[in-house]
This record gives structure tokens, C-alpha cells and sequence, in this order.
């Protein structure tokens, strides 16, 4: 038994999961937003339009409250010299969040990924390890599928929320 999708729709935005293509698309026009080109090629406008509106954070933390944290809860994470602080927001009954990752970060790992399939024909995508745990033998991918799976993951990972 999956989880129902029709209830969770009533509290979040959902892909049927089922729908790959959806999620493929949803990262594209995330990566669009993110890298500022449209990574359809249709012409089309997909920019997020300005506004003056702010959103409240719930709160912050430096890196150094937030290492500690960490640290109590036995949790290691790597955090990149650059990162000052970190900024806790949730979503409201009328609000989503739509999180999107650095510009920097989207391009970096398109980048690994053609490398991973131009040193050869096809690669595994690379997941953290709880998914092979629980999932073994993933899929081999050629460069279409690999930068595809790359979509379906931003997209994913933008649109899903904790629970």
C-alpha cells in the first residue's frame, strides 16, 4: 500500500507519483528559475515575477549554533566554508515555499553527471546510500536519462515537504 495521494494533496502539493514526466518538468522549470535559461527552449517567459512582499522566517542560527545541534544530535554534515548562518521558514495554510538550490550548486552537479556518462556509456545516478540500502541495483543511465533522473530530482526535492 502506497500513501494516499489524494489525502496528501489536501495538505501539500503533490505529483501523482506515477508521473514521471511531471516531475521531469517541474525541475526544468526550476533550473529555469534557478539558472535564469529556459531549459525548455520554447521561447516562453517562465521568470519569477518581483514582489515586495517578505516572508518572516521562523528564525536563525549562525553556522556555529547550528554545528552544535547538530553535534548533539549525533548528526555529521558537511558545511561548506562559505555558509554563515541558516534561516528556519515553514510553510502556512495559505503559503508554499518553494525552496530552490544555488545556481552555483544545479550547474556543478549537471556537470558531474555528463562527466559520470562521458567517461563511459552509462552510469548509476548517485543517491545517498539509504536509497541502495532499501533499493538495490539501481539502473544504469545514459546521458539523456542521467540529466533527466537530474530534473526529476530537483524537482522532487523542491516541491515535497517534511513529513
Amino acid at each position: 500500500m502506497g500513501l494516499d495521494v489524494k489525502q496528501l494533496s489536501q495538505d501539500m502539493c503533490t505529483f501523482n507519483p506515477d508521473d514521471s514526466k511531471s516531475y521531469e518538468n517541474w525541475g526544468r522549470l526550476v533550473k529555469s528559475w534557478v539558472t535564469g535559461n529556459n531549459q525548455f527552449n520554447d521561447g516562453k517567459d517562465y521568470s519569477i515575477p518581483a514582489t515586495t512582499d517578505s516572508l518572516q522566517p521562523l528564525g536563525s542560527m549562525t553556522k556555529e549554533q547550528f554545528q552544535t545541534r547538530l553535534s548533539n544530535a549525533g548528526i555529521r554534515m558537511t558545511i561548506p566554508d562559505r555558509v554563515r548562518r541558516f534561516v528556519f521558514v515553514q510553510d502556512d495554510d495559505a503559503t508554499v515555499i518553494v525552496r530552490v538550490p544555488p545556481k552555483q550548486v544545479v550547474e556543478n552537479i549537471q556537470g558531474q553527471l555528463e562527466g559520470l556518462v562521458s567517461a563511459q556509456p552509462k552510469a548509476s545516478y548517485p543517491l545517498p546510500s539509504f536509497y541502495t540500502e532499501n533499493w538495490p541495483g539501481q539502473p544504469q543511465l545514459d546521458k539523456g536519462k542521467m540529466l533527466t533522473m537530474h530534473c526529476q530530482r530537483i524537482g522532487e526535492y523542491t516541491i515535497n515537504t517534511c513529513g
